[in-house]
């Protein structure tokens, strides 16, 4: 893999299981909002606010997760950023279109009958996202300030900082998970542009 110099300056926060998720190379799409363009410093929560919506391969993730980085993932390594890799502004989704994501591996942990399919149909769009993942060679703790709360954001602390970054997917693998999210929102008619 090619190693490229990047500039760290925000900070995303999400579900435990997305996050590890991401740093592993397990998945690569989110319902997100992030800006095109940036890289963010990637946060779990502190707690697991989802229990109840993960299916039960998401339920074994979380115990696993929990046992190796402990129940708030204070042990989990903050060196990992990610970037938009792709964007897609959706309407109207079904439970057959998260049902398929969840089939071709790329919203593998939630029980689409609980999540997202509900919550997402009553807010009438979501972006799903395509992140491209690195590991970056310095530890991005010291410049996240963790505000407590689920609507208190983390805040990006000390101004943009450089780091060499290594991708955890392969161009080969992101390529592939990419041409996977295209031939469901083609099947959907969800591809829009």
């Amino acid at each position: 893999m090619n190693s490229i110099e990047i500039t760290v300056a925000n900070v995303h926060r999400n579900e435990q299981v997305n996050i590890v998720g991401l740093a592993r190379g397990l998945q690569a799409v989110l319902c997100s909002n992030l800006k095109p363009g940036f890289y963010y410093a990637l946060l779990p929560m502190m707690g697991c606010r989802c229990i109840d919506v993960l299916d039960q391969e998401g339920e074994q993730f979380a115990e696993e997760i929990h046992r190796q980085y402990g129940n708030h993932l204070q042990r989990f390594p903050m060196n990992y950023v990610a970037q938009v890799y792709n964007s897609n502004l959706l309407s109207r989704t079904t439970a057959g279109f998260w049902q398929d994501l969840k089939s071709a591996g790329l919203f593998r942990y939630w029980d689409t009958g609980a999540w997202p399919f509900p919550a997402w149909s009553r807010s009438g769009y979501t972006y799903l996202q395509m992140l491209c993942v690195y590991e970056v060679d310095r530890n991005l703790g010291p410049y996240i300030a963790r505000n407590q709360g689920h609507r208190n954001a983390p805040k990006w602390e000390g101004g943009p900082l450089s780091c060499v970054a290594e991708p955890v997917l392969t161009d080969k693998q992101m390529s592939e998970q990419m041409e996977k999210l295209e031939k469901i929102l083609v099947k959907h008619n969800l591809n829009k542009g």
